[in-house]
């Protein structure tokens, strides 16, 4: 999507439609038709499907711990990890950037989901050694 505002007079309109752009993470309209039928049928293969994620998660974690400057909460329940950037001189946009044209690597920034630019993301309590 382009704007043209060569006196920057919407910024504020440009976020909004950048959060609604963002939302691409929300389950869209046809699928909430599979719903019922997800929760009313076999139930057999959840098991399988967090023993997956579980195993997902501790990799992420290991790798997190690994790594000078980042810092991370492990997961309870989300399918996601929202890592802490704490590298002097480089903000997480920047971060994510570099990421992914040195490594080809995506990862959304922290203002990706709202927080705004110069806030530094933390984690509300460490994962544990």
């Amino acid at each position: 999507m382009v704007f043209c505002d060569p006196e920057n007079r919407i910024p504020a309109i440009r976020e909004a439609v950048g959060k609604i752009a963002r939302m691409r993470l929300c389950i869209n309209s046809p699928v909430q038709y599979a719903v019922k039928p997800a929760l009313e049928g076999p139930q057999n293969h959840i098991d399988n499907a967090l023993e997956r994620l579980r195993k997902r998660a501790d990799i992420c974690m290991d790798k997190f711990r690994a790594i000078q400057g980042i810092s991370c909460t492990a997961p309870r329940g989300a399918f996601y990890a929202f890592p802490s950037i704490d590298i002097e001189g480089v903000d997480d946009h920047e971060f994510v950037l570099g990421l992914l044209r040195q490594e080809g690597v995506l990862w959304v920034h922290g203002g990706g989901f709202g927080q705004r630019p110069g806030t530094a993301h933390r984690p509300y309590c460490h994962p544990p050694p």
